[in-house]
């Protein structure tokens, strides 16, 4: 392959002959693809350079030591007979050794591909609306949260137990206020109840409705029935006050004058008969050391054997430690008010009180439903984030454009939010590397990134001006001469004229003179032409800038002036389907030898886990989540390894929620705070508010979203890159790290899958040719033929030497085989 070379120096780009590179017959282009996502190009780096090369390179090192610049290009013929320019690489004086006429020297790879791998880990800062644009705000209407606070009535503690004595007056029909402390409490977005500890005061309360309401209660207390009994009837219950008007809700507990525990007996056989008038009875058996109780013989035919005793194959303590369980839904208006009262209604005859009861265990909650107000939160496009990480990470050396294949129409109605705007934090940031992104694009849509060609930058120099269309006067002269005196620093355009000027001295008639050349002036008139230069972008003072055409027609800049001397690459995001595809144009190689077959065990897999990180929530609220990760087996045996598709932005519409509860608390910084959401929205009457389109079931709340983004719907976006291990693979669900019962849109989360459309397998084929042009796209696919064996797949691995007639080895991942 016809190959040439030139070196640009100061600005001047002159071709040195072949064999002023001593290693020309090393010089080698690799195509590899990595991570089954498009192919990267590199270049030999290190250089060897003698004769008129050497000389040019010494004297610009001697001149400006290892700060010298210069760039080396490589030119290959086409088949067309045109000159293409393969690479251009700044050569690193910091690298050069040189003896026996002989100057070594390394090539910087500048290129996107170098640049993204040596900082594609590294996680960027940007400021939302500072540094990337708002695209809109997001009307989030919340997800309604189970507020509980939990109580506990407090006694008389008793030494070394946890036993609590409660004592109240007997007084028949006389209710009275018991401490009741709160003991903890879940209320994250409370605005319709107030709660406290409630005392022995008279119109002391638990809770009071701020608005009308509805609560639930669940509780019940455990009492000593053996070491407690009295001839009295002990309660305790829940009361509503509403108005001045007391109504009972229910017990908690209740002990009657009556006995019922029985006392101690050897064996069962030994337990008294059982009648209506028994009811309740208790008795302790030594023999099972276990409480027996009366019950109702459901099978009896005769009134006989009626009741029976049952054991309860429990011990006395676990017996009477068991909690009633007791659940009052209530309707609270605004100001109602909610306490505990005991009372004991002693029987006739009895003693005066005070009576008591022993507490054993106890469990009182009242929980209700509370949902916040509205919030905006400020949203951001996925590309324009995208942008903005890769021209971080080509630190001005390379302006990148970015697309996003339309295959997947989730991505258009997606916005990315930053942790620090869901909190509502003022000039709140947002923080990713490169490689979070990816891992997102892939998990989420089976997306992945392909570079696309570079091109020259439309500017290689830029400079500042004073005004770019500065008028004269019939008196102004503009003169094409040297100015004679020292002239000003404001160098403009002149109006109408394709010259940059000073201004210099005045003329005869009071006029100014204007000159288009002064000290300095070639960096903006071209010392050739003496017209503006055509390779310079000028900046005015407003930082707008302009340049001239070829006809030198004044043009103002559409774009980011400060980028307009780089070169420009464009990034395509697409699904992998469309990068691996079955009706891809075939490039036939048809003189192949030392062709090699084998099995890539690195691509079989014996689990897949895929979707989010899981994370911890405060409180039981969250449960419902489920856009954590699922695991899933896929049957193969051939090794261990675990395939691991996992994105740190976040979907879980919860941790959302749950960042929004603490805006205006404490703005200490969290690790949470540098998490990145993402959220799929829609326009609702011209606000921009969560998508609930899909269907979710089994949930608390039906204002939970993103089931678009469940796993389920990861393992689908990435089916036929997961399948490859076999034509059918059985994904056996093994576990979930959230909510395993949500059904969306008919799919259970807990559901097996089945994938059979793999975009290839896991064979690689290898071989050597002697056809020795590229292929025209690294995204054909390459079909050989050996032994009757027909082959086809996508370059993995090519190697060329431009300038030799070296074969080239090749390694392919196999599409399919036909024999």
């Amino acid at each position: 392959m016809l190959t040439k070379y030139f070196i640009e120096i100061d600005g001047q780009r002159t071709e040195i002959p072949n064999e002023c590179i001593k290693n020309w017959d090393e010089v080698r282009c690799a195509y590899k693809r990595a991570d089954f996502s498009g192919v990267t190009r590199s270049f030999s780096s290190q250089f060897e350079f003698v004769g008129d090369a050497y000389d040019m390179l010494m004297a610009l090192y001697l001149r400006d030591g290892f700060n010298a610049v210069a760039t080396l290009y490589l030119y290959t013929i086409t088949d067309r007979w045109v000159w293409e320019e393969r690479f251009a690489a700044p050569i690193d004086f910091s690298t050069i050794v040189w003896d026996n006429n002989i100057l070594k020297v390394n090539c910087v790879d500048n290129s996107l591909a170098a640049l993204i791998k040596a900082n594609k880990s590294t996680k960027y800062e940007f400021g939302v609306g500072s540094d990337i644009p708002i695209a809109s705000q997001l009307n989030y209407d919340r997800i309604p949260m189970t507020e509980v606070v939990s109580y506990q009535v407090i006694g008389e503690t008793i030494d070394d137990s946890s036993t609590m004595k409660l004592s109240v007056p007997g007084a028949l029909g006389v209710v009275y206020r018991i401490p009741v402390n709160i003991i903890t409490e879940n209320v994250l977005v409370n605005e319709k109840l107030l709660y406290n500890d409630q005392t022995t005061d008279d119109g002391s309360y638990m809770v009071s409705a701020k608005t009308d309401v509805t609560i639930t209660i669940k509780g019940g207390i455990a009492i000593d029935m053996i070491n407690a009994c009295q001839p009295a009837n002990f309660g305790v219950t829940i009361y509503k006050t509403s108005n001045d008007v007391t109504t009972k809700i229910g017990p908690l507990c209740s002990q009657s004058f009556l006995i019922t525990y029985r006392g101690e007996y050897d064996k069962p056989g030994d337990l008294p008969i059982l009648t209506p008038a028994t009811l309740g009875a208790t008795a302790f058996v030594k023999q099972t050391n276990t409480i027996w109780k009366w019950w109702v013989n459901e099978a009896s035919t005769s009134e006989d054997n009626l009741f029976i005793w049952m054991d309860s194959k429990m011990s006395s303590d676990e017996y009477m430690r068991q909690i009633p369980e007791y659940t009052y839904s209530v309707d609270l208006k605004e100001g109602d008010k909610i306490w505990i009262g005991a009372e004991a209604n002693p029987g006739l005859g009895s003693r005066p009180g005070p009576f008591w009861i022993l507490m054993l265990d106890q469990k009182i909650e009242i929980s209700w439903g509370g949902i916040g107000k509205s919030a905006e939160i400020d949203v951001i496009r996925p590309l324009d984030f995208c942008e903005k990480i890769l021209n971080r990470i080509s630190m001005g050396k390379v302006n990148v454009g970015v697309t996003f294949s339309d295959f997947d129409n989730r991505l258009a109605n997606t916005y990315l939010l930053a942790a620090e705007s869901v909190r509502g934090i003022g000039d709140a940031k947002i923080y990713s590397s490169f490689t979070e992104f990816v891992d997102w694009m892939q998990t989420v849509f089976g997306y992945t990134y392909c570079l696309g060609p570079r091109t020259k930058a439309q500017f290689k120099r830029k400079q500042s001006i004073f005004y770019n269309s500065w008028p004269i006067s019939a008196n102004d002269n503009l003169l094409h001469t040297m100015c004679p005196v020292e002239p000003g620093t404001q160098v403009v355009i002149i109006q109408g004229t394709p010259y940059c000027a000073v201004l210099g001295d005045y003329n005869s008639d009071g006029g100014n003179n204007y000159y288009t050349k002064w000290e300095g002036s070639d960096a903006y008139n071209d010392p050739k032409t003496g017209k503006a230069r055509l390779d310079t972008i000028f900046i005015g003072e407003d930082k707008e800038g302009c340049y001239f055409d070829s006809n030198y027609n004044l043009h103002i800049y559409d774009g980011n002036v400060e980028m307009a001397i780089c070169d420009n690459q464009v990034i395509n995001f697409i699904h992998r389907s469309e990068l691996f595809k079955s009706d891809a144009s075939t490039m036939r190689i048809n003189n192949v030898r030392d062709v090699s077959y084998s099995v890539d065990s690195s691509s079989i897999y014996s689990a897949i886990t895929i979707g989010y990180e899981k994370q911890d929530y405060e409180g039981f609220n969250g449960r419902d989540e489920f856009n954590f990760n699922n695991t899933y087996s896929t049957g193969h045996t051939v090794n261990d390894k675990k395939l691991s598709l996992i994105s740190k932005y976040r979907a879980d519409c919860y941790g959302i929620e749950f960042a929004v509860q603490k805006r205006g608390q404490d703005t200490t910084d969290s690790s949470s705070d540098k998490d990145v959401f993402f959220v799929l929205s829609k326009s609702e009457n011209g606000l921009l508010i969560p998508d609930r389109t899909i269907r979710i079931e089994n949930t608390i709340s039906d204002m939970v979203f993103n089931g678009a983004f469940s796993p389920i719907a990861c393992i689908q976006a990435n089916a036929g890159f997961i399948g490859i291990q076999a034509k059918h693979l059985h994904l056996e669900f093994a576990s979930s790290m959230g909510n395993s019962s949500i059904v969306i849109d008919g799919r259970a989360m807990s559901e097996d899958i089945d994938l059979d459309a793999p975009l290839m397998t896991c064979g690689r084929v290898s071989f050597t040719t002697d056809e020795i042009d590229e292929p025209a796209s690294e995204n054909n696919l390459i079909e050989i033929e050996s032994n009757g064996i027909l082959y086809r797949g996508f370059v993995k691995d090519a190697t060329f030497k431009y300038a030799t007639n070296e074969a080239v080895k090749y390694e392919l991942i196999v599409k399919d085989i036909e024999l």
